[in-house]
């Protein structure tokens, strides 16, 4: 039997960016994000807007604000947190 060539050491798997689409503005990606994101985050606006429109804007500014804070480095790792810090930054600053 042939000698084998030695195995290359192991390179370690390193899982893709799961908001790499999202920071570099992929709509597809954003398209997901809403789709996941929206109903939870209108359910959290519908308690503090005076009507239904109220809401979906305060929806889509929250929404909005998230993407604003992965563009400029905040970390994914855990989207429901940035989703309500982003959420606590609007009502925070009066919007």
């Amino acid at each position: 039997m042939p000698d084998l060539p030695p195995t290359p050491p192991a390179r370690p798997h390193r899982a893709p960016d799961p908001v790499a689409p999202l920071r570099s503005g992929d709509p597809q990606a954003f398209e997901g994000f809403y789709a996941r994101y929206f109903p939870r985050v209108l359910a959290f606006a519908r308690c503090r807007a005076s009507s239904e429109r109220g809401a979906e804007k305060l929806t889509e500014a929250i929404l909005e604000e998230a993407i604003r804070m992965l563009v400029r480095g905040a970390p994914g790792n855990f989207l429901d947190a940035l989703v309500m810090e982003a959420a606590r930054r609007l009502e925070k600053h009066g919007r």
